[in-house]
Protein backbone atom coordinates (compact mmCIF):
# COMPACT_ATOMS: atom_id res chain seq x y z
CA UNK A 1 0.00 0.00 0.00
CA UNK A 2 2.49 2.48 1.06
CA UNK A 3 4.60 1.78 -2.17
CA UNK A 4 1.52 2.17 -4.25
CA UNK A 5 1.05 6.00 -2.40
CA UNK A 6 4.62 6.54 -3.09
CA UNK A 7 4.18 5.60 -7.02
CA UNK A 8 1.29 7.50 -7.32
CA UNK A 9 2.66 11.06 -5.81
CA UNK A 10 5.68 10.03 -7.83
CA UNK A 11 3.53 9.91 -11.37
CA UNK A 12 1.45 12.69 -9.90
CA UNK A 13 4.61 14.78 -10.10
CA UNK A 14 5.58 13.93 -12.84
CA UNK A 15 2.43 14.62 -14.76
CA UNK A 16 2.21 18.39 -13.30
CA UNK A 17 6.28 18.78 -13.88
CA UNK A 18 4.93 17.65 -17.42
CA UNK A 19 2.04 19.97 -17.89
CA UNK A 20 3.44 22.92 -16.51
CA UNK A 21 6.57 22.55 -19.26
CA UNK A 22 4.18 22.12 -21.55
CA UNK A 23 2.40 25.44 -20.56
CA UNK A 24 5.39 27.05 -20.35
CA UNK A 25 6.62 25.70 -24.06
CA UNK A 26 3.24 27.00 -25.11
CA UNK A 27 3.39 30.36 -23.58
CA UNK A 28 6.81 31.14 -24.79
CA UNK A 29 5.16 30.37 -28.45
CA UNK A 30 2.78 32.67 -27.79
CA UNK A 31 4.84 35.20 -27.07
CA UNK A 32 7.25 34.23 -29.98
CA UNK A 33 4.21 34.89 -32.77
CA UNK A 34 2.71 37.95 -30.85
CA UNK A 35 6.47 39.90 -31.01
CA UNK A 36 7.11 39.05 -34.39
CA UNK A 37 3.48 39.85 -35.40
CA UNK A 38 3.66 43.42 -33.03
CA UNK A 39 7.75 44.18 -34.79
CA UNK A 40 6.14 43.15 -38.58
CA UNK A 41 3.25 45.39 -37.99
CA UNK A 42 4.92 48.42 -36.83
CA UNK A 43 7.32 48.45 -39.70
CA UNK A 44 4.43 48.24 -41.72
CA UNK A 45 3.07 50.60 -39.78
CA UNK A 46 6.36 52.89 -40.17
CA UNK A 47 7.21 52.35 -43.98
CA UNK A 48 3.39 53.62 -44.45
CA UNK A 49 2.64 56.14 -42.20
CA UNK A 50 2.79 60.27 -43.87
CA UNK A 51 4.86 62.27 -40.73
CA UNK A 52 7.20 65.02 -40.97
CA UNK A 53 11.04 63.80 -40.55
CA UNK A 54 11.63 62.93 -37.07
CA UNK A 55 13.53 65.53 -34.88
CA UNK A 56 12.77 68.39 -37.39
CA UNK A 57 15.63 71.07 -37.27
CA UNK A 58 14.54 74.99 -36.04
CA UNK A 59 16.28 77.09 -38.52
CA UNK A 60 16.81 81.28 -38.16
CA UNK A 61 19.02 82.49 -40.66
CA UNK A 62 19.86 79.59 -42.76
CA UNK A 63 21.40 78.71 -39.26
CA UNK A 64 20.26 75.50 -37.76
CA UNK A 65 19.11 76.69 -33.77
CA UNK A 66 17.66 73.60 -32.23
CA UNK A 67 14.85 71.13 -32.76
CA UNK A 68 11.26 72.32 -33.35
CA UNK A 69 9.40 71.05 -30.51
CA UNK A 70 6.14 72.03 -32.06
CA UNK A 71 6.39 70.28 -35.89
CA UNK A 72 7.81 67.06 -33.42
CA UNK A 73 4.85 67.14 -31.15
CA UNK A 74 2.86 65.76 -33.86
CA UNK A 75 5.15 63.07 -34.38
CA UNK A 76 5.12 61.78 -30.58
CA UNK A 77 1.44 62.01 -30.98
CA UNK A 78 1.40 59.74 -33.60
CA UNK A 79 4.25 57.53 -32.01
CA UNK A 80 1.87 57.15 -29.15
CA UNK A 81 -1.72 56.90 -30.76
CA UNK A 82 -0.14 53.78 -33.00
CA UNK A 83 -0.33 51.82 -29.46
CA UNK A 84 2.90 49.97 -30.64
CA UNK A 85 5.30 51.45 -28.14
CA UNK A 86 5.69 51.50 -24.21
CA UNK A 87 5.74 54.83 -22.18
CA UNK A 88 10.03 54.17 -21.52
CA UNK A 89 10.05 54.53 -25.72
CA UNK A 90 8.11 57.83 -25.56
CA UNK A 91 10.76 58.99 -22.65
CA UNK A 92 13.73 57.69 -24.99
CA UNK A 93 12.34 59.61 -27.94
CA UNK A 94 11.84 63.01 -25.90
CA UNK A 95 15.42 62.58 -24.25
CA UNK A 96 16.85 61.94 -27.87
CA UNK A 97 14.88 65.10 -28.82
CA UNK A 98 16.47 67.33 -25.74
CA UNK A 99 19.94 65.96 -26.19
CA UNK A 100 19.38 67.02 -30.25
CA UNK A 101 18.31 70.33 -29.16
CA UNK A 102 20.82 71.20 -26.68
CA UNK A 103 23.27 69.62 -29.38
CA UNK A 104 22.10 72.35 -32.07
CA UNK A 105 22.18 75.65 -29.72
CA UNK A 106 25.64 74.62 -28.22
CA UNK A 107 27.34 74.55 -31.44
CA UNK A 108 24.69 76.64 -32.91
CA UNK A 109 26.71 79.20 -34.91
CA UNK A 110 29.00 76.40 -36.52
CA UNK A 111 25.93 74.37 -38.55
CA UNK A 112 24.32 75.94 -42.04
CA UNK A 113 20.73 74.34 -42.43
CA UNK A 114 21.39 73.92 -46.40
CA UNK A 115 24.49 72.00 -48.43
CA UNK A 116 25.30 69.96 -45.98
CA UNK A 117 24.15 67.03 -43.15
CA UNK A 118 23.44 68.08 -39.81
CA UNK A 119 26.07 66.58 -37.66
CA UNK A 120 23.58 65.45 -34.94
CA UNK A 121 20.18 63.67 -35.58
CA UNK A 122 19.38 60.79 -37.70
CA UNK A 123 18.74 63.00 -41.08
CA UNK A 124 20.36 60.76 -43.41
CA UNK A 125 19.19 57.28 -42.33
CA UNK A 126 16.33 55.86 -41.43
CA UNK A 127 16.52 55.62 -37.50
CA UNK A 128 14.12 52.76 -37.03
CA UNK A 129 16.53 50.75 -39.39
CA UNK A 130 19.84 51.99 -39.27
CA UNK A 131 19.66 52.47 -43.05
CA UNK A 132 19.21 54.11 -46.29
CA UNK A 133 17.69 52.00 -48.58
CA UNK A 134 14.81 49.30 -47.99
CA UNK A 135 12.68 46.98 -50.00
CA UNK A 136 9.82 48.41 -51.40
CA UNK A 137 7.52 46.64 -48.81
CA UNK A 138 10.48 45.75 -46.30
CA UNK A 139 8.18 43.77 -43.45
CA UNK A 140 6.99 41.66 -45.80
CA UNK A 141 10.78 40.19 -45.93
CA UNK A 142 11.63 40.10 -42.68
CA UNK A 143 13.06 37.64 -40.90
CA UNK A 144 13.84 37.52 -37.11
CA UNK A 145 16.74 35.27 -34.41
CA UNK A 146 17.88 35.47 -31.52
CA UNK A 147 14.96 36.00 -29.62
CA UNK A 148 15.00 36.08 -25.46
CA UNK A 149 12.23 35.81 -23.21
CA UNK A 150 13.35 36.64 -19.47
CA UNK A 151 10.03 38.31 -16.84
CA UNK A 152 8.23 40.01 -19.23
CA UNK A 153 11.13 41.39 -21.23
CA UNK A 154 12.11 40.31 -24.47
CA UNK A 155 14.70 41.27 -26.89
CA UNK A 156 14.90 39.88 -30.61
CA UNK A 157 17.21 41.00 -33.83
CA UNK A 158 15.60 41.12 -37.52
CA UNK A 159 17.07 41.87 -40.67
CA UNK A 160 15.61 41.27 -44.05
CA UNK A 161 16.13 38.80 -47.02
CA UNK A 162 13.73 39.72 -50.50
CA UNK A 163 12.59 42.40 -52.61
CA UNK A 164 16.66 42.63 -54.23
CA UNK A 165 18.16 43.44 -50.58
CA UNK A 166 19.73 41.27 -47.96
CA UNK A 167 20.32 43.14 -44.56
CA UNK A 168 21.13 41.13 -41.94
CA UNK A 169 19.81 40.57 -38.49
CA UNK A 170 21.78 42.76 -36.67
CA UNK A 171 19.01 45.50 -35.60
CA UNK A 172 17.35 44.32 -32.12
CA UNK A 173 13.92 45.69 -30.84
CA UNK A 174 13.41 45.35 -26.77
CA UNK A 175 9.84 44.80 -25.47
CA UNK A 176 7.90 44.34 -22.35
CA UNK A 177 4.38 43.05 -20.90
CA UNK A 178 2.37 46.02 -20.66
CA UNK A 179 -1.53 45.01 -19.26
CA UNK A 180 -0.28 40.94 -20.92
CA UNK A 181 0.50 42.95 -24.24
CA UNK A 182 3.59 43.46 -25.88
CA UNK A 183 5.30 46.68 -26.59
CA UNK A 184 8.29 47.98 -27.96
CA UNK A 185 10.28 49.74 -25.20
CA UNK A 186 13.57 50.63 -27.32
CA UNK A 187 15.08 50.66 -31.30
CA UNK A 188 18.76 50.14 -31.79
CA UNK A 189 18.79 52.88 -34.08
CA UNK A 190 17.50 55.12 -30.88
CA UNK A 191 19.82 53.67 -28.65
CA UNK A 192 22.77 54.64 -30.89
CA UNK A 193 21.64 58.04 -31.68
CA UNK A 194 21.53 58.56 -27.56
CA UNK A 195 25.43 57.19 -28.00
CA UNK A 196 26.47 59.14 -30.72
CA UNK A 197 24.87 62.58 -28.82
CA UNK A 198 26.01 61.48 -25.68
CA UNK A 199 29.73 61.31 -27.00
CA UNK A 200 29.63 64.66 -29.02
CA UNK A 201 28.38 66.59 -26.04
CA UNK A 202 31.19 65.23 -23.62
CA UNK A 203 33.93 66.10 -25.75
Amino acid sequence: MQRFIFLFILFSSYSFSLRSSNLTADKRSSDSIEIVQLIRNMYKWHFNIKTTLLFPLSIKDSIITGIDFNADSENIRVIKSSNFFSYEFIKTYKKLENLLDLSYKKDSARYNAYGEIPPYGPYDFDIFCNCQDSPDTPYVYMFFEDLKINNGTAKINWGWNGGGMKKKADYYVMLKLENSKWKITNLMGFDDELKQVTDKKLK
